[in-house]
């Protein structure tokens, strides 16, 4: 927490209120003020600017130890690092503002937005206005998975934080995602329908005979999903809303397979592949233990894409997209996700910025954020 100290000298205590003694001691108050909550202080009967340090508390919460290791290990060992996932913020829930939950993407974690959340935080209207919150998860799990936890995660915090549901700042709630963070962001903000069903399983998941009760419901909850109705605007960097060129590169499939499965995941594979897997979406047969790692599923020609595109974005969006500088776009790349594959044609905008995949902390990207949430402060 940032704080500012304030020295409070006050007159000395004098018996039966006669006039201080000369040279007698002067009390002195240390006071430790919260820099996020209080921005002025008074001081000779005048309200005067608090100094303080923001950035400082931005820096020493996003490089924790137990955050910087969930970007190698929870891409690589997602199966031991599967329970550290959930929501995280700077300061204590504060109802008054409106959350905006930024979510980072594959083999990273949450300090990638340090320098949008100082400059957001720089801002005196947007730092009254809004609460940062991060999702931090090991991005090693699937996508639906993952997706599946983010969902569990806000609604633990709405219901921890407003159990009688009367907030209305929690109900326009932003979400901004980067890479396949902005895949889990998407998929808080549509219907799944029976499309990602039908991407897996030929048959309904009730019907599937390999499957165990405790497995079909578990399937069922990351593949059957209405919109987060507090959810209230998105925001795109970098998504591969259509999957990744890398992704079906050969070498890179020989890597991913260094993933650790969690054993649920490593089950139902296993399962699926000895025992009948006509009850498949042959689609995933030709994916090592069906595609269910998260790089695997980020490939052009994973079924779970068509069932994404399928279905509609049902809040306000707007893109943000890299093309490494060549101004070449619509035929651009930010070297990872081509631009047709992070277009979204119904987006309320689209911005091209001249950088590669990992834009985050660039000054354009940042800009069009705090322009987004102005454009949502002012109900836009």
């Amino acid at each position: 927490m940032p704080g500012t100290a304030v020295l409070d000298f006050g007159a000395p205590p004098a018996p039966g209120g006669a006039p201080p003694a000369p040279g007698g001691a002067m009390p002195v108050r240390l006071r430790l003020l919260n820099s996020f909550t209080e921005a002025k202080f008074a001081m000779g009967g005048k309200a005067r600017p608090l100094a303080r340090d923001l950035t400082a508390v931005v820096d020493a919460t996003l490089d924790d130890p137990y955050i910087t290791r969930n970007a190698l290990e929870g891409f690589f060992r997602p199966n031991k690092r599967q329970e550290d996932s959930g929501l995280f913020g700077l300061t204590s829930y504060d109802p008054s503002k409106i959350p905006v939950v930024f979510v980072h993407g594959l083999r990273s974690d949450s300090h990638i937005w340090k320098n949008a959340v100082n400059e957001l935080l720089a801002d005196p209207a947007l730092s009254a206005r809004y609460q940062p919150l991060f999702f931090l998860y090991p991005s090693g799990l699937s996508v639906p998975s993952a997706a599946a936890r983010f969902r569990e995660s806000l609604r633990e915090y709405r219901a921890f934080w407003d159990p009688a549901g009367t907030h209305q700042n929690l109900d326009r709630m932003i979400l901004v995602g980067h890479s396949m963070g902005g895949l889990l962001c998407q998929l808080q903000v549509i219907s799944s329908g029976e499309d990602f069903e039908r991407a897996f399983f030929q048959s309904p998941v009730e019907d599937v005979p390999f499957l165990t009760g405790r497995q079909a419901a578990g399937i069922k909850r990351t593949l059957f999903f209405e919109p987060q109705p507090f959810v209230d605007r998105a925001v795109f960097i970098a998504v591969p809303h259509r999957g990744s060129t890398l992704a079906d590169l050969k070498i890179v499939r020989l890597f991913i397979r260094l993933i650790h499965l969690p054993s649920d995941a490593l089950g139902l594979a296993t399962s699926a592949l000895t025992e009948d897997p006509s009850f498949l979406n042959p689609a995933l047969l030709s994916y090592n233990l069906l595609g269910l790692r998260s790089v695997d599923m980020l490939s052009l020609e994973h079924p779970y894409f068509k069932a994404l595109e399928a279905r509609a974005i049902e809040v306000p969006h707007h893109s943000i997209i890299g093309d490494r500088g060549k101004g070449d776009t619509p035929e651009s790349s930010d070297g990872v996700v081509p631009y047709w594959s992070s277009h979204l044609p119904a987006a309320g905008s689209e911005v091209i910025v001249p950088y590669g995949h990992s834009c985050t902390h660039t000054p354009e990207v940042i800009a069009e954020i705090l322009r987004v949430l102005r454009l949502h402060g002012e109900g836009g």
